[in-house]
C-alpha cells in the first residue's frame, strides 16, 4: 500500500478529495499517520496525545494545517501547554 503521508502532501487539492471519499475513521487515521511524525519533533514525550489533540479538528482543518507547518507547530504547541498545564493542576 503507497504511503498515506506522501498523498498527503504531494497534491493537497487531491488529498481533499480523497479524504472526503472515505469514511471518517480513515479519515483520522490517514490524517494521523501524517501528522504523528511533525508532532513528535516538537513534541517527542507527548507526541501521541498532541496528535490525537488535533484530530479532533476536522478534516479540511487538519489539511490547512499540514499546508502550513508553522500554523501546525502552533497549534501543536498549544495542545502540548494544554497537557502540561493540566499535568501541573493534577500533581497538586
Amino acid at each position: 500500500m503507497e504511503n498515506p503521508q506522501l498523498r498527503l502532501n504531494s497534491n493537497p487539492e487531491s488529498a481533499a478529495l480523497e479524504l472526503t471519499n472515505m469514511p471518517e475513521v480513515d479519515q483520522k487515521q490517514v490524517l494521523g499517520e501524517t501528522l504523528y511524525p511533525m508532532v513528535e519533533k516538537w513534541h517527542p514525550n507527548q507526541a501521541d496525545k498532541v496528535t490525537g489533540m488535533l484530530l479532533d479538528m476536522d478534516a479540511v482543518s487538519l489539511l490547512q494545517l499540514l499546508q502550513n507547518h508553522e500554523l501546525l507547530k502552533q497549534k501543536a504547541k498549544l495542545a502540548a501547554d494544554v497537557l502540561e498545564n493540566r499535568e501541573v493542576v493534577e500533581t497538586r
